[in-house]
């Protein structure tokens, strides 16, 4: 666990869980896996040497961690993982949201896995109501088990801590979202998870979203407003969002963000009243000046180009397309439209 973060949404990190794998065009140039394969594999004082970043390892010996700091705060689930990685078991899912549980921290929880995050709740609900257990005591038990070997015998989380309701309140679930298929993909799926506060992190942003137009088998759908959402023959209420992260994309083979898209996310959010957090704008900029490096984006998200006279002959460019330039995520820096927007939901 990291003591300290430089993520602007986050205060420290905590990591039960280490090593994935690619799921969809969000992880192509993924930075955990970079950092994995230039530094931390080649370090003997790290967890990851010796190992690939697709070596996906469960730590037992981290998950109490957050219950020994004391400080509270707010932390960021598995940064160089997913939690709900088809190579994490369930049992160790249930024990990871035990410690959740009796910690006095604010935990954000992360994935791009979300039928998966799905899959575990319906699996912890069921189980625990075997057990004829509250689903919170259910996954405090799991943790005991998962630390019999580490602790003393006569410690035992469940017979020391009144169990949270469920879902926990102090855990926030989000999901990742790329583009607007990953938004109509995960969103509805966060939408019907069982938590007390839900959010989405469009980094990298690789394409426009509306998240007051998710699409359904039935229609659209306001993520960020909720509503009633028809069920077959049933009528569900869906709750609204609670916040958004937006970032670019870092690394020498960065793809640029349009700043169309940033703005996109930070009207809806206003309107919604909802926060919106610009971690960085990512390598690129859309005032090129005299950066060597320069390509044309498309404000559709459908690619980009290096040049753009055959569209401007045939009178097509318009305001399609807008010349950015490879700067670097320093001096990039957070701005949009001269303005931080640096909130961060209660």
């Amino acid at each position: 666990m990291s003591t300290e973060s430089k993520i602007s949404w986050t205060d420290a990190t905590w990591s039960p869980v280490t090593g994935c794998t690619a799921e969809s065009p969000g992880c192509k140039n993924c930075y955990a896996k970079r950092e994995v394969q230039q530094r931390w594999s080649k370090n003997p004082r790290s967890i990851f040497y010796g190992r690939s970043f697709g070596d996906v390892r469960c730590h037992p010996e981290k998950l109490d961690q957050i219950i020994r700091w004391k400080k509270r705060r707010r932390i960021f689930v598995c940064p160089r993982a997913d939690l709900f990685h088809p190579e994490v078991p369930f049992e160790f899912i249930a024990a990871v949201f035990g410690a959740m549980a009796v910690s006095d921290h604010d935990l954000q929880v992360l994935t791009k896995r979300a039928d998966r995050m799905l899959e575990f709740f319906s699996w912890v609900e069921r189980r625990a109501e075997e057990e004829k257990e509250s689903v919170t005591a259910f996954c405090i038990s799991r943790l005991d088990n998962e630390l019999s070997e580490i602790l003393p015998e006569d410690s035992h989380y469940s017979e020391v801590f009144c169990p949270r309701p469920w879902p926990l309140p102090n855990v926030r679930l989000g999901v990742s979202v790329e583009n607007q298929e990953a938004a109509d993909l995960r969103i509805p799926m966060l939408l019907r998870a069982p938590a007390a506060f839900r959010w989405i992190s469009a980094e990298p942003l690789l394409g426009p979203v509306d998240l007051t137009k998710i699409n359904l088998s039935g229609g659209q759908f306001d993520a960020l407003r909720g509503g009633e959402v028809g069920r077959g023959s049933k009528v569900e209420i869906w709750p609204g969002l609670d916040g958004v992260v937006a970032g670019g994309e870092s690394g020498k083979k960065s793809r640029p963000t349009h700043p169309l898209w940033f703005r996109m996310l930070r009207d809806q959010c206003g309107a919604a009243g909802k926060p919106f957090n610009l971690k960085q704008a990512g390598e690129w900029t859309w005032e090129p000046n005299d950066a060597r490096q320069q390509v044309w984006v498309a404000a559709d998200g459908r690619g980009t180009r290096n040049d753009l006279l055959s569209d401007m002959v045939l009178g097509r460019s318009g305001t399609k397309w807008l010349l950015m330039g490879r700067v670097g995520i320093r001096a990039s820096g957070r701005l949009l439209d001269g303005v931080l927007h640096d909130e961060r939901a209660n």
